[in-house]
């Protein structure tokens, strides 16, 4: 049977039916397999782990209350972190949990088991605590900041069901007896408790370098209460987040169904009249194995409407403007046109970027290398460095002209996280280092303007920016607050290098000063240059405003 043109509008409608009336039906998420349990199933729970992983890095997971990997937050954790020491934690941020692999996993009717590796986590929060900690007594309120590193998690759990509307689900325990996690392997831990004993000038520091001095046994007199810190609080939500929501009979199905699905519905759709008594015998097969047909037969219908969806774009489009772009009036002042499309590209470009303008995702903005002379006596490269909090950015003014554009805005934190290696002299000290860095900058305001130029390509006619002091210039006109971690300065020195993280927080003022040139120079050729660029050296000048 051919196909003509009212049998593509038939499926075409059939499919736009199907996906309208059956939304929401499939509960088992898009980026997570169906796997068999008769075979391969490790393999296929570690290939779903890692697209969990993937997804959960740049999205929250609103569905089933699991949160962005980037930054869980526990709003409150009370632990007995040893006989002897009581620990409340508040508004704890955990960070670096995307950076998790998995190495084993199984799963069976009774029981979930999983060896993770995490290269580095960071709580940041607000503690108080009182007590006695090895043999030293230690109290305080304030701030803190843990980081653990290279460390495996071997996480085991009692799967317990529970049953719905007629439907059956697994869940996880909070409780010792049911969930168990130990931490078998762990490099390094770094402690930093602010205001320690009221804030004393003297025990307060010296604590946090005992604590770091002695981290092994520190880490082992607590090692319990991380560990099922580690299980209730970031752990069991996660796996709760998707067992407490996908009834058990679609969390798994026999591998060959999914095949003979597939070739069922492709000869179906294709009508294929002598292969019909094959589609009949393979749909029996079908009904009788597997509750789950109607969520595949939805998943292949997805697919074959996106399929032709595309394809069908794919020539019918005739513009290199983005569809979330408006064309504004060529005005010269500022516009609510274009402030109107600066918040669409930023909502835009937030998760996925824009690979047609080479830009990358604000949420995983990533620089491999960025020297910079931080001041005369300072010389900074920064390696694999991670920004986050540029899709927060607020927009208060933007003006183009024939030969300038300008941007004023608002960003309520930026953080930067990667590698450093530095020399030289941060205001009075000297300072040197290489290892890992953590930067992160707090309700900041900039003010940019850069020198429009044109290029002439194919005879059309492109703006660009470029990347001089003398054609483009980022003034930082506020700065609420600058904290810095530079991990293993001067060597790994236990002491040196606690002490100079210390003095540069607590003279975050002054060492703003005296490296804001750097900042703004950082902001406008490494962050600001590739997005401008990015659309301007993409869109002719004829497309971008109305004539």
């Amino acid at each position: 049977m051919k196909c003509n043109t009212s049998t593509r509008m038939y499926w075409i409608t059939l499919l736009c039916f199907a996906i309208i009336v059956n939304n929401g039906f499939c509960k088992v998420p898009d980026y997570i397999k169906v796997c068999s349990k008769k075979n391969g199933l490790s393999a296929c729970l570690m290939q779903n782990f890692k697209d969990v992983l993937t997804y959960l890095t740049d999205h929250d997971e609103a569905a089933y209350k699991v949160q962005n990997f980037r930054a869980i937050h526990v709003p409150k954790i009370d632990l007995q972190a040893t006989a002897d020491l009581q620990v409340s934690l508040k508004d704890v941020i955990f960070t670096g949990l995307e950076k998790s692999t998995v190495k084993e996993m199984s799963i069976d009717d009774t029981e979930i088991r999983m060896l993770l590796h995490s290269d580095e986590m960071i709580y940041n929060g607000k503690y108080q605590m009182n007590g006695k900690i090895l043999i030293l007594p230690i109290e305080g309120e304030g701030t803190m900041r843990i980081t653990q590193k290279n460390f495996d998690l071997d996480y085991k759990a009692k799967l317990k069901i529970e049953e719905r509307k007629g439907k059956k689900y697994y869940y996880v325990d909070n409780n010792p007896e049911d969930t168990k996690m130990v931490i078998p392997k762990i490099e390094r831990v770094i402690y930093q408790f602010d205001n320690l004993f009221g804030g004393d000038p003297n025990l307060g520091p010296e604590m946090n370098i005992f604590l770091n001095e002695n981290w092994k046994e520190v880490f082992n007199e607590i090692k319990v209460a991380v560990e099922q810190t580690g299980a209730y609080s970031l752990v069991n939500p996660i796996v709760n987040g998707y067992l407490r929501h996908i009834p058990i009979d679609e969390l798994f199905l026999p591998d060959f169904v999914i095949l003979f699905f597939i070739f069922y519905c492709t000869c179906h759709a294709i009508g294929h009249v002598q292969n019909r008594e094959i589609c009949i015998k393979i749909s029996e097969i079908i009904r009788n194995e597997s509750v789950h047909l109607e969520c595949l037969k939805m998943k292949v219908y997805i697919i074959t409407f996106t399929t032709l969806l595309v394809f069908s774009l794919f020539y019918t489009a005739n513009s290199k403007i983005p569809d979330y772009i408006k064309l504004c009036p060529k005005t010269g002042k500022n516009s609510e046109c274009l402030m109107e499309n600066f918040k669409a590209i930023v909502k835009a470009i937030t998760e996925d970027g824009d690979a047609a303008m080479k830009i990358p995702p604000l949420t995983k903005f990533h620089v491999d290398r960025l020297p910079m002379q931080a001041t005369k006596q300072l010389r900074v490269t920064f390696v694999d460095i991670d920004f986050d909090g540029l899709q927060e950015t607020q927009l208060k003014s933007i003006l183009i002209t024939d030969d300038e554009l300008r941007i004023s805005a608002f960003v309520p934190r930026l953080s930067y996280q990667g590698g450093y290696d530095m020399k030289g002299q941060i205001l009075i000290l000297p300072i040197q280092g290489e290892g890992t860095l953590n930067i992160t900058l707090v309700g900041f305001e900039f003010d940019y303007k850069a020198k429009l130029k044109t290029e002439q390509r194919k005879d059309k006619t492109y703006y660009y920016v470029d990347n001089n002091v003398a054609d483009t210039q980022l003034n930082l006109t506020r700065m609420d607050r600058l904290y810095m971690q530079f991990d293993n300065l001067f060597g790994g020195d236990p002491r040196l290098g606690p002490e100079m993280n210390i003095f540069l927080n607590e003279n975050w003022k002054d060492v703003y000063l005296e490296t804001q040139g750097a900042f703004e120079q950082g902001i406008a050729f490494t962050l600001m240059e590739p997005i401008i660029n990015g659309y301007l050296r993409h869109i002719p000048i004829n497309s971008l405003f109305e004539t």
